[in-house]
């Protein structure tokens, strides 16, 4: 991506200079090649509006074929054009991931292993043994947040990391209506600056 797609992305301005740098043994600085991102938020098929647009550099190469996340966006045949002159010989497909990516995935993520600890960053032992308890699970408005703990802070993340808006009422209750149907994950920071990661699905 370039320098403005990976700011909106998320990437802090260290990251994408130290990117930007990067060389191969022979100190020689890497050609680059430039995706967008789509030209406009991507919707749904039902019509409903994600609110962010969508990468193609989730795409899965394979033997003869490489798969491309497609949006129903003018930038698809632009991606899936770049992407093809970048692997002769394969066939592009486009796939059409508008559903699968307001749950947050795409082509890529549905095909590899993702730790959830690389995604969020948090430690996999405070997954396993969550010391706080969410109910009901699945959830399909309100979830509410059961522990002994003192909290000081509760953020919730869609799969693929992205930081959600969410309503925090009396007694530990969230509501999850405004999220769309999806697996989420609540983390929560205690006033010993402890903190755990608890996961919840969205019906």
């Amino acid at each position: 991506m370039n320098d403005a797609d990976l700011l909106y992305w998320g990437a802090s301005q260290t990251d994408i200079n130290t990117l930007y740098a990067a060389t191969n043994a022979a100190n020689v600085v890497y050609t680059k090649v430039y995706l967008p991102l789509t030209q406009n938020d991507v919707s749904k098929t039902n019509g409903q509006n994600l609110g962010y647009k969508g990468s193609y550099i989730n795409y899965y190469v394979a033997n003869n074929r490489v798969l491309v996340p497609n949006y129903n966006d003018p930038n698809d045949a632009v991606a899936n054009a770049i992407i093809a002159g970048l692997y002769p010989g394969r066939t592009v497909v486009g796939i059409d991931v508008r559903n699968l990516y307001g749950n947050g995935g795409m082509v890529h993520c549905v095909t590899q292993q993702q730790p959830l600890a690389s995604v969020l960053g948090i430690n996999t032992f405070e997954l396993n043994k969550p010391k706080s308890i969410l109910y009901p699970n699945p959830a399909k408005r309100n979830i509410a947040l059961q522990t002994k703990e003192t909290i000081i802070a509760v953020t919730v993340y869609n799969e693929i990391g992205q930081k959600m808006n969410i309503i925090i009422l009396e007694n530990n209750k969230l509501v999850v209506e405004p999220l769309s149907s999806g697996t989420y994950f609540i983390k929560i920071v205690y006033t010993n600056n402890q903190t755990e990661t608890l996961k919840f699905v969205k019906e």
